[in-house]
């Protein structure tokens, strides 16, 4: 952890990184303490001549699940106490494709949008988190979701695009199901 660690933009008390951890441009990355990576992992940023450099922060206590991606073209932020499970994706960004006589590969990455992900939340095994979302407090993103528009506090949303299906009701004190 203390070799890898050197190499980040910021790096806080008690990180671990499981073996296999694919890092691009650790310089741009910011992790606050208690953060753990899972085996298999690839985080990072885009580093492109002629763009900015990208920004990956995780807050304290972020735990990443296994074979997981969190890749920032743009900005990524993650808040404290969020837990995301194993074959998550988080892309700020997407391959381009209009021209059609160019292979997809051979075209540039996209500008990006944000995504910000609020202090704690989960995000449930398979899931994709794409551009331009903000996931709020203390959400929770249903397995094999994908999240395409913002995801309001206290909500559970699910699916392909993913929907609300529970919202927390503070008078009731309980988690009544969206119809």
């Amino acid at each position: 952890t203390w070799w890898l660690g050197r190499n980040f933009k910021s790096i806080g008390q008690s990180c671990s990184f499981r073996p296999l951890l694919n890092i691009n441009c650790p310089q741009g990355i910011s992790l606050g303490d208690d953060v753990v990576v899972g085996s298999f992992c690839w985080i990072g940023v885009y580093l492109e001549p002629g763009y900015p450099q990208g920004s990956l922060t995780m807050g304290n206590r972020v735990h990443i699940g296994s074979n997981s991606t969190i890749l920032a073209r743009n900005l990524i932020k993650i808040g404290n106490r969020v837990l995301i499970a194993q074959r998550v994706s988080i892309l700020d960004n997407f391959h381009e494709y209009q021209d059609v006589d160019k292979a997809v590969i051979d075209q540039p990455i996209s500008e990006g949008g944000e995504i910000i992900i609020e202090d704690d939340c989960f995000i449930g095994v398979n899931s994709v988190i794409l551009q331009k979302v903000k996931i709020g407090k203390h959400a929770i993103v249903g397995a094999n979701s994908v999240v395409t528009h913002d995801v309001p506090s206290y909500s559970v949303v699910a699916g392909s695009p993913a929907k609300i299906i529970k919202r927390y009701d503070f008078k009731k004190k309980a988690w009544i199901t969206v119809k």
